[in-house]
């Protein structure tokens, strides 16, 4: 490599200060100005580093390495890499993390409009197998129509001829000319319109709907509101208004002028029509006949005021409601009874002008019953819906002066309008329409057996499940009822924010769930501050959480540790296991108790606390997703180079840090200010009434599992000290488990918490109370178990200490809902990540050779693998038609292969990697059968799907002989009994 022609006189420093004030100068955003732009004037010297020790991004580049890189390089290319590029360091994992140190931060960094078309427009050539530039000029006069992509430069060639042929027709035949000249031009023009359509590049449509928009109404009155166009008197403004609404509600599409263009006058007098039929049609007559409530009393209350329209009755048709929670929950109405609703409400509606035709109407209609078999966190796009719609079908689009006279551009123009008018039509009934009906006809929640799927209530089912779940905390203590006066009063002194609060149905009972995203800002910073730092604390302190879980990660190495003691003792002792449940473990919390715990907790940790921000850039399902993060310190554990720390310690791969260097100081009275407000002052919303929390804490907020584990942490330190010394206490939750070789101290776990703590507040369900051994408590006896032991989705055998996975909790659980469905991009790879995703957690414990056997492992391998074979089977349903296994089995075998090496190479080959003996080894051949023989047990019940792909599967199932027994007994049963009520 040659010299650089000038080094310079200037020593490294002083260029990295030169750096650092030409980009200050210039204004530009790099990461290695972050934190200095009050040295605007570039007056940013080597002292000011002095100054800024507690965070920034110039230590990295002053480094003894960078100068002997500045001594080689010199002063010119060394400006040019600070100034010009972005570098990015090691952070020292092996999980390839990176810390951003120069350059723009990569965060802000997005795909533009023209890469995305690019990447659409060769998508479509390498599907095709045909180059959209330069297509075969000759194979389209052979041809005679427009079937293939012509290229615009040869549109005039085409229209010269097309008018020459017209001519000649016109003079050979003017008599059948003048009788089908409508029918003839209809039809060259909608030639002329698929022609152009297909090269005229429109914007992509990134829309969407979300089935979280239609869940959660808390109105109790099943019809739209009064304030909607749809329900205003039918006037001239009224129909503008809603014209309006449908096609200039963007902020690059407002209509200044007040005419209304020509192109919209068709579709005016149609929504006219529309409102008619909208206004003279019930709501609730349609609901009763397909959303009947089931078991219920009718009886009209002459009390009631509303009255149904559409009906000749006065009053509308009240139901008697029982007072059982647990028949109320399963008092829901099917998706296709919401799907006939929905779908009569739009027949009887909308008239077929507005559709076009019935082939774009039944595509509508299939697409909302897709949206109803989604996922609460799934989402679809609006072009699964445009692409299968026909333009040409909607007369109202096209104007009496559109015809196939014109230069290209023009028509190209009239084209791109006309897509984008029809477009947005159907956007609005989707959204403004659809998705209304839906949110003010339906209470649509997910449930705790459910998972992800939504359920739909109607509104006089829901308003008795939220009357009697409210009625409960009320009886519990948990609030007490304000009026909204109290309550602006409550908020404007403390400033605690209002948080609101929705039920989640369980099988008997309600779980009170809050969502403290409407606090306002100043609310969630102050929750965010209490978090950052309360977490810092306990990374430093981690036995003031005492036996609690931060995960199921975190129960794996403490499991790990307890079982290699155990096997290493010379006397093998009888193990007591115990399981109890805390009762309503964050409503039993004590507000005071909790404040004096934390207080104590920070002057344990006293001076300042420190606050930091980062950028997480990670590559997730093949996407890339950004996320703000920060971290607290307190002072005497603060480090400059925390970034450096955080990429260090860092459990995922592929991931880029980034030093955001916006330090803010705390002090631990302001912090106990704070907790002051969010636990003393706690202001809930529930419907349109105030409460005030009087005793526990938010559950669904961000500080509860902290405030939970400090909580309970305490608790087991005054009441369960060295309880655990010759075994293991863990808690997730609200769920104890507890195991010693000592019978009398698991005896004395039962006696101290059976009764209660008083002053904890702390209860246990005796119901869900567990032993291996038998114990009298009052004259009850605590459930024995002599097999199994079950605790939070494990079952772990009492004798050997081995550990297999619980799946009695899948019963009657449709797989599909277990994980969300990414519907667009490359479906298949999509699909891989998902399964891949599901398949990686919680699974090293079951194949880890120093706490299970080998029959074990193996045992546990077939059976995930069997549950992914499930959740195949429930993605692949909901695949387009092309994208399924019977055409395509080689693809799907080689996702399966992936799958199973992609197991074995992260979860079973670790283990035999280090140079620690192990009791017995897994092959790779032999994760493969197994991954093979469960896919072939569960597609073999659908056989018509998977024919091909078994085949396929069959002929890679080769093991060795002498293994071939150990395998087989892993997999008997092939089917075990609990994946038989599994839903998929």
């Amino acid at each position: 490599m040659d010299k650089p022609t000038s080094f310079g006189t200037s020593t490294h420093r002083e260029v990295v200060m030169v750096a650092i004030n030409k980009l200050l100068s210039s204004g530009k955003e790099n990461v290695l100005t972050f934190g200095l732009f009050q040295y605007v004037k570039g007056n940013f010297d080597d002292s000011n580093i002095k100054s800024h020790n507690f965070s920034n991004n110039c230590g990295p580049v002053l480094k003894p390495v960078w100068k002997t890189l500045y001594n080689r390089i010199g002063e010119n290319l060394m400006l040019h890499l600070l100034c010009r590029t972005s570098l990015f360091i090691p952070g020292g994992s092996k999980k390839c993390a990176y810390v951003q140190i120069t350059g723009k931060p990569i965060s802000g960094i997005k795909p533009t409009v023209v890469e995305y078309v690019l990447q659409k427009r060769r998508r479509i050539e390498k599907e095709t197998g045909s180059d959209v530039k330069n297509p075969d000029s000759k194979d389209l006069k052979r041809k005679g129509c427009y079937e293939d992509v012509t290229p615009l430069k040869k549109f005039k060639h085409h229209l010269n001829d097309s008018k020459k042929k017209k001519e000649e027709e016109e003079k050979n035949h003017y008599i059948q000319q003048k009788k089908f000249k409508k029918h003839f031009l209809s039809e060259i023009k909608e030639k002329r319109w698929e022609e152009l359509s297909k090269v005229t590049p429109s914007k992509p449509d990134d829309r969407c709907f979300l089935p979280i928009k239609i869940c959660y109404n808390k109105s109790g009155v099943e019809k739209i509101n009064s304030s909607s166009v749809l329900e205003r008197p039918i006037s001239q403004r009224s129909v503008r208004q809603l014209l309006t609404s449908i096609f200039f509600s963007g902020s690059k599409k407002k209509n200044k002028n007040k005419r209304i263009p020509k192109r919209y006058i068709k579709i005016e007098e149609l929504l006219r029509e529309f409102l008619k039929r909208h206004q003279y049609c019930s709501p609730l007559r349609f609901l009763d006949i397909f959303c009947k409530v089931p078991n219920c009393l009718e009886e009209e209350d002459p009390s009631t005021k509303f009255k149904c329209k559409g009906t000749k009755k006065k009053v509308c048709r009240q139901f008697t409601m029982p007072d059982d929670m647990e028949a109320l929950i399963g008092m829901t109405s099917t998706k296709e009874e919401v799907y006939a609703f929905v779908k009569n409400r739009l027949l009887q509606n909308i008239p077929l002008q507005i559709w076009g035709s019935k082939s774009n109407r039944n595509a509508f209609l299939s697409y909302v019953k897709m949206f109803l078999s989604l996922g609460r966190l799934e989402k679809i796009n609006i072009q699964e819906l445009t692409s299968k719609i026909k333009v040409t079908d909607c007369e109202w689009v096209f104007l009496d002066f559109d015809t196939t006279s014109g230069t290209n551009e023009i028509l190209k123009t009239i084209i791109n309008k006309q897509k984008e008018m029809v477009h947005d039509l159907y956007y609005w009934i989707m959204n403004g329409y659809v998705m209304q009906l839906l949110h003010t006809s339906f209470y649509v929640t997910e449930t705790h057996v459910s998972r992800h799927e939504l359920v739909f209530y109607r509104k006089v089912v829901w308003n008795k499940i939220h009357k009697l779940a409210l009625e409960s905390e009320l009886k519990n203590g948990t609030f007490k009822a304000i009026n909204k006066t109290d309550a602006t009063k409550y908020l404007a002194k403390y400033k605690c924010g209002l948080s609101n609060l929705r039920f989640v149905p369980k099988q008997s009972s309600c779980r009170p769930i809050v969502n403290t995203r409407v606090s306002g800002k100043k609310a969630l910073s102050n929750q965010r501050v209490v978090f950052d730092i309360l977490t810092g604390i306990v990374r430093n302190y981690p036995s003031m959480i005492g036996a609690s879980l931060k995960g199921f990660s975190d129960f794996y190495p403490r499991w790990k540790k307890f079982v290699l003691s155990h096997h290493s003792t010379a006397t093998k002792r009888p193990l007591y296991f115990v399981k109890t449940d805390i009762q309503k473990c964050f409503d039993s919390i004590l507000p005071d108790r909790l404040l004096t715990i934390i207080t104590t907790t920070l002057e344990k940790a006293a001076g300042f606390f420190v606050v930091e921000p980062y950028t997480v850039v990670a590559r997730q399902c093949n996407k890339v997703n950004i996320n703000y993060k920060r971290i607290g310190f307190n002072m005497a554990k603060y480090r400059a180079d925390y970034i450096t720390f955080v990429a260090k310690n860092n459990h995922n791969s592929n991931n880029v840090f980034i030093n955001k260097v916006w330090t803010k100081f705390y002090d631990s009275r302001e912090i106990v200010a704070i907790l002051k407000q969010l636990l003393m002052h706690n202001i809930v919303k529930i419907g349109g009434r105030y409460f005030i929390r009087q005793c526990g804490i938010d559950q669904g907020g961000s500080t509860s599992a902290i405030f939970t584990s400090l909580y309970y942490g305490y608790m087991e330190l005054c009441h369960l000290y060295s309880i655990a010394d010759d075994g293991i206490l863990v808690r997730q939750t609200d769920d104890y488990l507890f195991v010693t070789r000592d019978k009398k101290k698991a005896e004395h776990f039962l006696n101290v918490l059976l009764p209660g703590i008083e002053g904890f507040g702390c209860k246990v369900r005796f119901d869900k109370t567990l032993a291996n051994f038998p114990f009298t408590y009052n004259g009850e006896q605590v459930e024995t178990c002599s097999g199994l032991f079950p605790w939070c989705g494990i079952l772990v055998n009492p004798e050997t200490l081995d550990v297999m996975n619980d799946y009695s909790r899948y019963v009657n659980v449709d797989m599909r809902f277990t994980m969300s469905i990414t519907r667009y991009g490359d479906l298949i790879n999509n699909m891989e990540s998902k399964l891949c995703q599901s398949m990686f957690t919680k699974t090293a414990i079951y194949v880890d050779p120093k706490i299970n056997k080998k029959e074990i492992c193996l045992k546990n391998i077939y059976e995930m693998f069997l549950l992914q074979a499930y959740r195949f089977h429930s993605y692949q349903r909901t695949l387009p038609q092309e994208y399924k296994p019977q055409q395509n089995p080689k693809a799907f075998k080689g996702m399966l292969f992936r799958l199973f090496s992609k197991f074995y190479r992260r979860r079973v080959k670790r283990f035999y990697l280090k140079k620690q003996q192990m009791p017995f080894t897994i092959t790779r051949s032999e994760v493969i059968w197994l991954g093979c023989k469960a896919a072939i047990t569960k597609f073999e019940q659908h056989p018509s799907l998977y024919k091909k792909l078994i085949k396929l599967l069959r002929k890679q199932q080769q093991i060795p002989k002498r293994l071939k027994p150990l395998l087989i007994d892993a997999t008997m049963p092939a089917l075990p009994e609990d994946f038989k009520s599994i839903v998929s």
